[in-house]
């Protein structure tokens, strides 16, 4: 099993005006080239496009800072995608639903907030940013979907004909239930910018894994699989209860607090999944205040990964 590792640095200078984003789009076993990954990777470029500009920001995001805003754009906009498993073209459990989950923190107050398995929901990571400010900050289906109707968000139907298809073909075969690999998974969004002190905001949303047990929870909901504090935010993917046994965001995060560098820390993390043999993938961006550096990763132990990052310089989509 390979092991992925992509590492930029850039001056905190030259966020200024421009914020470092950075999305994913899931990984799995899938062929990196095949026609699919070439769709997704087309979508990421575009929502990159649109991230670059102000348009199109959650109206419920916009008094939040440049990083907030940025970071629940680029999760709305991969959760309206089909092409990706969240939101709307969510993988179906083996009742034949679509449930999502989602997760927000950010580096302000450094509340992590979730919501799991809502059912008719395009954008959990709506719900979640808006328990930031709700004393019970996690939600199960129940509660997530009562908050839902509270704040005026109609239900929307989720179900894509392809993945209806899919699991009724799942179901003629007669097949035990389990996950399938699907050919996206959890989506990620991360920002740093300055306003005008460095701000970090990740958000993480998932259609879960396809043909699981019905009302099954993976990393998502969880700060194994998305994580914030002052100086890092990690958007997490791959098997959910593999990232959950490393508590991998939380870890890397932790290791760079006791003062080892991102890359250093997401390096000895992956290498630690990989000698289990287990497969998970995320993104990073972390701050050196005393060198006034901006540090950004991409990470995996998996086959491939749909990501692409924007910063002040270039776009860059793998």
């Amino acid at each position: 099993m390979a092991l992925i590792l992509h590492y930029e640095e850039l001056s905190l200078d030259l966020i200024q005006s421009n914020p470092l984003i950075v999305i994913h789009g899931g990984a799995g076993p899938q062929d990196p080239s095949g026609k699919q990954i070439e769709k997704a990777k087309t979508s990421i470029q575009a929502i990159l496009r649109r991230l670059r500009t102000n348009g199109s920001i959650p109206a419920y995001a916009v008094k939040g800072s440049l990083s907030i805003q940025k970071c629940l754009q680029g999760a709305w906009e991969l959760e309206e995608d089909p092409a990706f498993n969240a939101g709307y073209g969510a993988a179906l459990q083996a009742d034949g639903v679509a449930r999502v989950s989602a997760s927000f923190m950010e580096s302000t107050h450094q509340k992590f907030s979730a919501v799991m398995n809502c059912e008719q929901v395009m954008h959990p990571s709506a719900l979640a940013f808006a328990l930031q400010d709700e004393t019970h900050c996690i939600l199960d289906q129940r509660g997530a979907e009562r908050l839902a109707r509270q704040l005026g968000i109609e239900p929307q139907e989720l179900t894509t004909d392809e993945r209806l298809t899919k699991w009724m073909e799942h179901k003629k075969k007669s097949l035990p239930t389990k996950p399938s690999t699907g050919k996206t998974g959890t989506i990620g969004s991360v920002c740093l910018s300055l306003d005008p002190t460095p701000k970090l905001a990740v958000c993480t949303s998932t259609g879960g894994v396809g043909n699981e047990t019905p009302g099954r929870v993976g990393d998502t909901p969880t700060i194994a699989g998305n994580y914030c504090d002052n100086l890092t935010a990690i958007s997490c993917t791959g098997i959910g209860e593999q990232i959950i046994n490393h508590s991998f965001a939380s870890r890397v995060a932790i290791r760079i607090q006791d003062g080892s560098g991102l890359r250093e820390s997401l390096s000895r993390s992956l290498k630690e999944v990989q000698k289990k043999g287990d497969q998970l993938a995320a993104i990073a961006v972390s701050i050196d205040f005393s060198k006034n550096t901006a540090y950004w990763a991409v990470g995996a132990t998996t086959p491939s990964m749909i990501w692409g990052a924007l910063t002040p310089q270039q776009m860059l989509v793998f």
